[in-house]
């Protein structure tokens, strides 16, 4: 089954690939870092680079829309977002939720994180 990401507020769509194929690589595509029942944590490249899918990320507000496709549709809601230079990430547990990490053009030492939770 197929994967699709769409963002239509930053004119993302792009498919992911599964952990075990050489394409979920952040250097080539949207990596994902984990894929379980109540969290997936996405990662990519801001910048210039025709591999900064997330490049435009810093865009969303809270409450935009992202869609993942896989089987069916899942619409998640922005719920916030942060700046970090550490981990965990922090999420409530008992939602489920999409994370996006990408790196920080201002602060190249911390990475943005958006958490979206299902609705």
């Amino acid at each position: 089954d197929e994967v699709i990401l769409t963002i239509n507020k930053i004119h993302l769509k792009k498919k992911l690939y599964p952990n075990d194929k050489l394409k979920n690589n952040v250097d080539k595509n949207i990596e994902v870092i984990k894929w379980s029942e109540n969290l997936i944590v996405l990662a990519a490249h801001s910048g210039n680079g025709k591999h900064a899918y997330f490049n435009h990320l810093a865009k969303l507000s809270i409450g935009d829309i992202i869609l993942l496709q896989y089987k069916e549709p899942i619409q998640y809601r922005l719920s916030f977002i942060y700046k970090t230079d550490m981990l965990p990430i922090h999420y409530n547990r008992r939602k489920k939720t999409l994370i996006l990490i990408t790196c920080c053009r201002k602060h190249r030492d911390k990475q943005l994180i958006f958490v979206a939770e299902a609705i």
